[in-house]
């Protein structure tokens, strides 16, 4: 079993992605398919509100560059380098500059 505190930035990405995905199916189905003031609508919100603070979680425990220790909060999802010390999150290798 993978340890925790090794898990890659991909990882970390894929994991935010499916909390974020569940929440919104949750939040959805309490809109659309129960009842309003129903028991079942108040359980899918808290599961809303569970999925939500698990990426906030998530982001600030596992979403940091593996080079320099960074968290890494704003674009979690689209970022590819780290804004500290420009190396590449997957590979760890420094960034060329681009080019103007």
């Amino acid at each position: 079993m993978k340890n925790m505190h090794t898990r890659n930035f991909e990882d970390t990405k894929s994991l935010i992605k499916t909390l974020v995905v569940l929440a919104v199916i949750c939040c959805l189905a309490s809109l659309f398919f129960t009842q309003e003031g129903s028991s079942l609508q108040l359980i899918l919100i808290l599961l809303t509100l569970v999925f939500m603070i698990a990426v906030v979680v998530v982001i600030f425990l596992y979403s940091r560059c593996p080079s320099c220790g960074k968290v890494i909060v704003f674009g979690v999802l689209k970022a590819t380098s780290c804004p500290r010390c420009k190396r590449n999150l997957v590979t760890g290798q420094k960034m060329k500059k681009k080019s103007r």
